[in-house]
């Protein structure tokens, strides 16, 4: 049965909204709380969830803006940049302008990004050690992309996989590999492999999963929040 990508897409709206209301709710507590990282860790995992999430779904303007926020929140965690009103103020500002921006996008449209409030963002945490995004509108020239000329391990297909899509393919289409490796602090961050894999889908002609079940665990040592 073909995943029902809209009711996933509807599950993604709702997630996302608890999660910002979450951390609306934990950056007061941070203001209170100033050195709990056990708080700013679970502010930064909301943002992160959405962003990561937000791309699987190319709403790729809400992964652009949630990256700045997550940028400062990660100086926050380091330590590099102090909690004060005006932080805590920044960040519940961008994760209200994070909520306007899905719901815009939930009813079909296209939002707005609010520039000024990324380099306010990129301000806050300047000097901190963070690296800064660049500016692609300056870049002149960039070096090519150098590909290393072995793959880090060969990967072996199935040969009626190979035959399969080999079959399936017009003149006019490419075939690709796509290998997914999550591990543990993707899965503890909120990334679903699975909403991936359903998006993928919806963009492909023709599509064929393999699993990957050479070290398989048994059902004693199974951990399903382990890769």
């Amino acid at each position: 049965m073909a995943p029902d990508i809209d009711s996933v897409r509807r599950q993604f709206y709702e997630e996302a909204k608890e999660l910002l209301e979450d951390v609306s709710e934990k950056l007061l507590q941070v203001e209170a709380r100033p050195d709990d990282d056990n708080l700013l860790n679970e502010v930064f995992r909301g943002i992160h969830t959405i962003k990561g999430s937000a791309g699987g779904f190319e709403l790729d303007l809400v992964s652009e803006f949630a990256h700045e926020l997550e940028e400062l929140l990660d100086a926050l965690r380091s330590k590099s940049v102090k909690v004060t009103p005006v932080i805590v103020d920044s960040v519940l500002a961008g994760a209200d302008t994070i909520a306007d921006m899905l719901l815009t996008y939930q009813k079909g449209g296209v939002p707005e990004v609010d520039r000024g409030l990324m380099d306010h963002f990129r301000s806050l945490h300047a000097g901190s050690g963070a690296v800064a995004k660049p500016d692609t509108a300056q870049l002149r020239d960039p070096e090519p992309i150098q590909q290393s000329q072995e793959p880090d391990e060969r990967i072996d297909l199935p040969p009626q996989a190979i035959g399969t899509l080999t079959e399936l393919a017009t003149g006019s289409d490419r075939i690709c590999l796509v290998t997914l490796r999550y591990t543990d602090e993707h899965v503890a961050n909120g990334f679903d492999p699975k909403v991936f894999l359903d998006a993928l889908q919806q963009k492909v002609h023709h599509y064929l999963a393999i699993a990957n079940l050479t070290e398989f665990p048994s059902l004693e040592r199974f951990e399903p929040l382990s890769f």
